[in-house]
């Protein structure tokens, strides 16, 4: 039997197509820096090389120099205590067991004050900072480089922004952004900031229990 194909359909499906494109294009690039999630992995950095402390507490990523080997080895010490270079909040560093991940293994966690997760290092240099506010994402350009940073699968990943309408759908309050590496995705709220008089409002990215889970950051020009 012969099937006839139906012109409203294939032009409906066609539709539905070309938004799914464009929603997937409005996503961050594809690009991730390594988190470095383990001993072993710090253990293989070099004098000189560059990494990154992402801190969720103030929101930023702050360039690190590793000096020798013995300091690499300090950052993933367990009982270690580190400071953040931006806001100088301190943090703890403990090894938590990934029973998720048969065989388990151990993995360098960060902690504040009151025993959660307050940031963590990836491999890979710049100093970024937050975009916190929606006047931030009001004055990028199409072709400025931003920074997709996820809490959940601890990576950091490059966006290029394709147009102003593409800058403000980062930081539409009720749309949500998934996140390139892990696919999770967050739900963009607003957010009174009370202690910073005048009240002002915080753009943040929110998971299925309403905690935050990512932000976005700046990527300063080449020089």
């Amino acid at each position: 039997m012969k099937t006839k194909s139906n012109p409203v359909r294939l032009l409906f499906a066609t539709a539905v197509f070309g938004a799914l494109a464009s929603f997937a294009s409005a996503g961050p690039g594809p690009r991730h820096w390594e988190a470095l999630r383990t001993e072993a992995q710090f253990k293989q950095l070099k004098a000189g090389e560059k990494i990154s402390y992402v801190c969720n507490e103030c929101k930023t990523v702050s360039e690190v120099s590793v000096k020798s080997p013995e300091h690499s080895m300090e950052l993933c010490k367990e009982g270690a205590s580190l400071m953040c270079p931006a806001c100088k909040t301190k943090s703890t560093v403990i090894a938590k067991g990934q029973r998720n991940d048969p065989p388990t293994r151990t993995e360098v966690v960060y902690t504040n004050a009151m025993g959660e997760e307050c940031g963590f290092y990836v491999k890979g240099s710049a100093g970024l900072q937050p975009l916190t506010q929606e006047a931030q994402f009001h004055s990028l350009k199409a072709g400025d480089q931003v920074a997709y940073v996820c809490n959940v699968c601890k990576t950091v990943s490059d966006v290029s922004i394709k147009s102003h309408d593409h800058a403000m759908e980062l930081c539409k309050v009720g749309a949500t952004v998934m996140c390139p590496s892990c696919k999770k995705e967050s739900k963009i709220v607003a957010k009174g900031k009370r202690n910073d008089p005048p009240t002002r409002t915080e753009v943040i990215y929110t998971n299925e229990k309403g905690e935050e889970c990512g932000f976005f950051a700046m990527v300063p020009e080449k020089k």
